[in-house]
């Protein structure tokens, strides 16, 4: 996460017969003997999954929702200066256009300031804003602000059908760029537990060389989750073979694992 703790998202337990036995969930094996189940639980943790999206992609403005997200994929602002009824035409024919193309868009005609819409939308996290004024009626096109990127350019009316085919996959593709910038500059290299807890405080994850993930390598977490007032050992980085040199942070033996040491929420 942007503060370098780590969030536990789906999971599954075992369950054992905690539950089987006083809710009597039993059954009869092949030798007619009565047999309490063994359980298992999985946690979808929707809720921790979309937390978690809007932290790591999130920005001081607010949300920044990639287009497959977003409820509102493209938010139109009409620029008025007093009443300009071809102005206002034209947003609702582009409005009920990007409709008819599946587009989930939605028209920002109220009596708002374009200042505040522009903020409220921001903070939402409509990934593109379509701005008409007056000029942009004049010259035909239309002004396009993206919330991924910050840029605001000017393009063709009849260019916008095919901006927003391509949009979505490079809003895709930025996001996830930042993010994972932002999980790289999170790293420090550690090799002590003093290093450890240096990390910890400037907000950082540890990474470190590891004897061993197995009941083997208990003792080691235990000692290293004491000395740095609650970091825990949270496994090797997925989709990576990361290998180690050296030995062990905290008992010295040949290291197996290159490990990320981080607290939880």
């Amino acid at each position: 996460m942007p503060d370098g703790r780590f969030l536990q998202i789906p999971s599954t337990h075992l369950l054992g017969q905690n539950f089987s036995k006083p809710f009597n969930i039993s059954y009869e094996d092949k030798d007619g003997e009565k047999k309490y189940g063994w359980q298992t639980c999985f946690g979808p943790a929707v809720g921790r999954i979309f937390a978690a999206f809007l932290a790591a992609h999130g920005d001081n403005q607010g949300m920044r929702l990639t287009w497959e997200v977003a409820p509102l994929q493209v938010v139109i602002v009409p620029i008025l200066h007093g009443e300009n009824k071809e102005l206002i035409e034209k947003c609702i024919k582009l409005n009920e256009e990007l409709k008819e193309k599946g587009v989930r868009t939605y028209l920002d005609d109220s009596d708002k300031t374009p200042g505040e819409k522009f903020n409220h939308w921001e903070m939402m996290g409509v990934p593109i804003r379509v701005e008409v004024g007056s000029k942009e009626l004049e010259e035909n096109n239309l002004t396009i602000k993206r919330r991924d990127t910050g840029k605001r350019e000017k393009i063709d009316s009849e260019e916008l059908s095919g901006y927003l085919e391509k949009a979505p996959e490079e809003i895709l593709r930025n996001l996830k760029k930042q993010a994972e910038e932002e999980f790289e500059g999170k790293k420090v290299n550690v090799n002590t537990i003093k290093d450890i807890s240096k990390a910890l405080k400037e907000k950082k994850m540890a990474r470190a060389n590891w004897c061993s993930l197995e009941l083997d390598g208990e003792e080691c977490a235990e000692k290293l989750s004491a000395e740095t007032k609650g970091a825990k050992v949270r496994g090797e980085r997925h989709g990576a073979k990361e290998t180690p040199s050296g030995e062990c942070i905290v008992c010295g033996k040949k290291a197996k694992h290159v490990i990320y040491i981080a607290k939880e929420y």
